[in-house]
């Protein structure tokens, strides 16, 4: 099997024992899965090392092109494993958050957390945060109702409903730390003693409300967005501010 970076051959024996060379159309990033192919991923990814989760993914995308599912039979093993190369992207965070639209019949909110209140992002933000310090799953259980809202009780997650949860939020922190650079940059200094999160939200909601309590449920209820976008503005003021004060 020959790979390049969208297409890649293959020489399976047809029923004649002769060799046929087809060509395969492979996504070149997580964006280009559809639904049925993202929910695989999750689940392969959960089950297996990503090497092997690579490989079962390659062999399942080449099937649905195919339309068999044994075209592999005889093919060495590290020819498949060299033909996967070309879905190496399995093993990054995706640039730009994908996730599974329905789980569990519930409709996920915007991929971007667009529309999703400041203080609904809190509570991820927090559990997020939990789940990379204790691994405890509850964590992601616990956000899903808030990524999948419904008024209906929902059954436990599966592993790979938990995993599309997880990978989310990673995608989502990585497109907010690029979109406002100035409220997620780290502080300066070398500690490594993190604030608890409810210092950290005491101190978002005090810069919006201007220590207005008055002000605090028309903030917690904002647009996420809007709320991170003026939190990125006045962190930028404190530094220039900062800067400034230093040079004199």
């Amino acid at each position: 099997m020959h790979p390049d970076m969208k297409t890649s051959k293959s020489t399976p024996p047809s029923s004649s024992g002769e060799t046929r060379t087809v060509q395969l159309t492979m996504p070149t990033s997580w964006s280009e899965l559809d639904e049925q192919q993202l929910r695989y991923a999750f689940t392969v990814l959960c089950v297996f090392d990503a090497e092997t989760a690579r490989q079962y993914l390659f062999c399942r995308l080449a099937s649905q092109q195919l339309g068999d599912g044994s075209w592999w039979v005889g093919i060495p093993s590290e020819d498949i494993a060299a033909a996967s190369s070309v879905l190496d992207w399995l093993h990054d965070v995706p640039s730009v958050p994908v996730r599974l639209s329905t789980v569990q019949g519930r409709t996920a909110v915007d991929a971007l957390l667009h529309g999703v209140p400041f203080n609904t992002y809190i509570n991820l933000e927090s559990l997020y945060q939990g789940y990379l310090q204790s691994k405890d799953e509850k964590a992601l259980d616990a956000m899903f109702p808030m990524l999948y809202p419904s008024a209906e009780a929902h059954k436990p997650l599966r592993p790979f409903e938990r995993y599309n949860i997880l990978q989310w939020m990673t995608s989502v922190k990585q497109v907010f730390a690029q979109q406002w650079s100035e409220f997620f940059h780290p502080a300066g200094g070398e500690t490594t003693e993190q604030p608890s999160m409810l210092e950290v939200v005491d101190a978002e909601i005090r810069a919006l409300t201007g220590g207005d309590i008055t002000k605090e449920a028309q903030v917690l209820q904002s647009d996420c967005w809007r709320a991170l976008t003026e939190l990125d503005a006045k962190a930028r003021e404190a530094r220039e501010m900062k800067e400034l004060l230093n040079k004199k």
